[in-house]
């Protein structure tokens, strides 16, 4: 049986919505669970505590960026593989033990994203290419059409139904082997925000391990700043 390790940041109690279908997907997997709680204001801590008791909790008591608060729950994880998620990222049935039974198959892999959708359905880039000066003015320029071998950033081009090479993944479900942690570390606490996973992928690859898209039944992904407001728990 496989052991996972997953974290993920909280700021508010509507980030917690996630902790029950992650379980329920859960079936052959032993889960460990770390949540950094990132100076939320609310009672986040004190559901977390009653509902939740099997949580590890890390509580900051001021708000860390997402490299920084991710990279606490490292020295204290025990799985093979760690898993982070973020809340506005819900993970769709058996996806965890797809994704595990993937890095289990493919020692090669050392970080693995999933295929992502809106809310409503509608494909988001995940499998995504290193940012050039280039490429990033052809993006915002409109010229892209007229360079059709260059490969830009968020290349949706694919049928997104295969499993797909890429330089990096999103970090809203990003599963990593723990090997990997310990020979290159996690996400390099300089950068304030963005960015993180086009770093850590980059330290991966450059490492001898691939980055890989499963596209598997997808996840749906909200924008923070599009996410619903649920009811307390």
């Amino acid at each position: 049986m496989s052991r996972l390790s997953w974290s993920t940041i909280i700021q508010d109690i509507c980030s917690i919505a996630c902790f029950a279908a992650l379980n329920a997907t859960a079936v052959s997997l032993r889960i460990e669970t770390i949540v950094i709680d990132n100076a939320s204001t609310d009672d986040s801590i004190d559901v977390l505590e009653s509902k939740y008791p099997f949580v590890t909790l890390i509580k900051n008591r001021t708000e860390r960026r997402l490299g920084r608060a991710n990279n606490q729950a490292i020295p204290i994880v025990r799985g093979r593989y760690v898993l982070l998620l973020n809340t506005d990222a819900f993970v769709a049935p058996a996806t965890l033990v797809q994704t595990v039974d993937f890095m289990d198959n493919d020692a090669g892999c050392g970080v693995l994203g999933v295929k992502l959708v809106g809310a409503d359905g509608t494909l988001q880039p995940s499998c995504r290419y290193f940012p050039t000066p280039w490429n990033v003015f052809l993006s915002r320029t409109d010229l892209a059409r007229f360079f059709p071998a260059t490969r830009l950033v968020d290349d949706m081009n694919w049928d997104h139904a295969s499993i797909r090479q890429c330089d990096w993944v999103p970090g809203c479900y990003y599963l990593i082997r723990t090997e990997v942690i310990q020979n290159v570390g996690l996400f390099d606490p300089r950068f304030f925000l963005y960015y993180e996973e086009v770093d850590h992928c980059r330290a991966v690859r450059d490492a001898g391990w691939s980055v890989d898209l499963l596209s598997i039944h997808p996840s749906p992904h909200i924008s923070a700043a599009k996410a619903p407001k649920p009811k307390a728990p």
